[in-house]
């Protein structure tokens, strides 16, 4: 019962000398507040003000407190070198003369941000779904303590407590990227100049903007930004470190125009997407078939593969099928490639009970043109059709079928998509132009291949309409 009442009357006389703040943060913005403190002490006193919350900062430098005074229009007295810069100790001291009344600048910012990509959690685990969530590192309500007490005894003088409720924040551009897994994801993204931008999406009422200031909420990401100098674009650098597939990578990107990190302009969310890497070297016109092996979970699941051009790039199978545990499993890819360059394509395997990716793979095609054996010119009329015939020579002594396609589908039809031709015999390919109203020179390849589609010979048809 002694104890209980000591206890009580501590709770007590902590109470008196607590005062409340409640401050209504969001995701990278800076809480800028004062707090007024009396010395009670009729002599001076050296006092030191603890606080173990990392999100919460005392503002011992008198520039940074003149700029968060000067943005938040408070307008109380500033006192150059208020706090002992030669103490040793990790808290901030400040000394006091008896009964003086000072006021603590105080910074809350907290770039705590949920990193969780949900569309990866597997579902199907419960367990893990929940332990996931428990790693998630947003701004928490919560209650931060700080304690004035005396350098010589320790005794507490005054208590803060401040009460943190969280708002949500807004996110201005939503970035999703696909790279290679296991590899560093090297971006740079460039902004127009400052000046340059209307109706208030930047900071155009800064004139003598030179440098834009990022930060991000990942530390495990290198981001930067150079000074530049006026009129000029802005150019924001990224290196983001990728694990293996199918795994997605979120953070977020905070864009400032003050070195003290004030308020963000602009708040940007990336999904890095870390994908197999394939890659394929085809000939335009020509179908080429390769193999991937596709690697069982822990779980038998029910999947389905998906291609990001179902025209030029095809997978069997094509319905779905179970993946057994720890299997191994052959899915075949086709490649019809449409033109030459470069290009990539992404193929994903998705979960269709749970919606879920199980894998992926970012598939780079290399197209090149085929050997041209023989070329024409024609002459037709801009808006009107025409019927042209060519000839062809079969450069084998046995009878052979072969398959007719082109470039250019929306100029060019084909009397016969496929054709039978004799050993070394002729056969005059009839081609139907369709109308143009583009008075121009167009080059339309003609492809002549075998059954299995490899390509025998290549015509090229410069055709120019008047």
């Amino acid at each position: 019962r002694e104890m209980s009442k000591h206890e009580g009357i501590t709770n007590i006389l902590y109470d008196a000398i607590t005062s409340r703040h409640v401050i209504h943060p969001s995701f990278g913005s800076a809480e800028f507040f004062e707090f007024s403190f009396k010395n009670p002490y009729n002599q001076e006193q050296n006092i030191i003000i603890k606080c173990d919350d990392p999100d919460l900062r005392i503002l011992t430098s008198s520039r940074e407190w003149r700029h968060y005074k000067k943005l938040h229009e408070v307008h109380t007295p500033l006192e150059e070198n208020m706090f002992n810069q030669d103490s040793q100790g990790q808290h901030p001291e400040i000394f006091m003369k008896p009964s003086e009344v000072v006021n603590i600048p105080f910074k809350f910012q907290s770039f705590r941000a949920d990193h969780l990509a949900r569309d990866q959690v597997k579902l199907s685990i419960v367990v893990e779904f929940k332990q996931q969530l428990g790693k998630i590192t947003c701004i928490q309500p919560r209650t931060i303590k700080v304690s004035f007490v005396t350098k010589s005894n320790e005794n507490p003088v005054a208590i803060l407590a401040l009460h943190v409720e969280p708002q949500p924040h807004i996110i201005d551009q939503t970035f999703r990227f696909y790279h290679p897994e296991n590899s560093f994801f090297k971006r740079s993204i460039r902004l127009p100049p400052w000046r340059s931008n209307t109706g208030g999406s930047f900071m155009t009422d800064v004139d003598d903007q030179k440098q834009l200031y990022v930060k991000c909420s990942d530390p495990n990401v290198v981001c930067d930004s150079k000074p530049t100098f006026p009129g000029e674009p802005q150019d924001i650098f990224l290196k983001v470190a990728c694990s293996q597939s199918p795994s997605v990578k979120r953070f977020y990107l905070l864009l400032f125009s003050d070195n003290y990190l004030s308020r963000p302009i602009q708040t940007w969310q990336f999904f890095i997407h870390a994908q197999q890497r394939v890659d394929i070297c085809a000939t335009e016109g020509q179908t080429l078939k390769q193999s991937l092996i596709l690697r069982g979970t822990p779980v038998s699941r029910l999947i389905q593969c998906y291609s990001s051009h179902p025209a030029e790039l095809m997978i069997a199978p094509t319905n779905e099928f179970m993946l057994m545990a720890n299997s191994v499993h052959e899915l075949i890819v086709t490649v019809i490639p449409k033109s030459s360059g470069q290009r990539i394509m992404y193929i994903n395997v998705v979960d269709t009970e749970y919606h879920q990716l199980v894998h992926s793979w970012l598939v780079c095609v290399a197209v090149k043109l085929p050997i041209i054996s023989k070329a024409f010119e024609i002459n037709i009329v801009a808006g009107k059709s025409s019927n042209k015939r060519i000839s062809f020579t079969n450069p084998y002594p046995m009878r052979k079928r072969f398959r007719l396609k082109c470039n250019r589908e929306d100029l060019l039809q084909f009397r016969e998509g496929l054709i039978e031709v004799e050993g070394g015999g002729s056969h005059m390919i009839g081609l139907k132009f369709l109308p143009s109203d583009d008075r121009n020179i167009v080059e339309i390849f003609i492809f002549i291949n075998d059954e299995d589609d490899k390509n025998e010979e290549t015509f090229c048809v410069k055709v120019k309409y008047m």
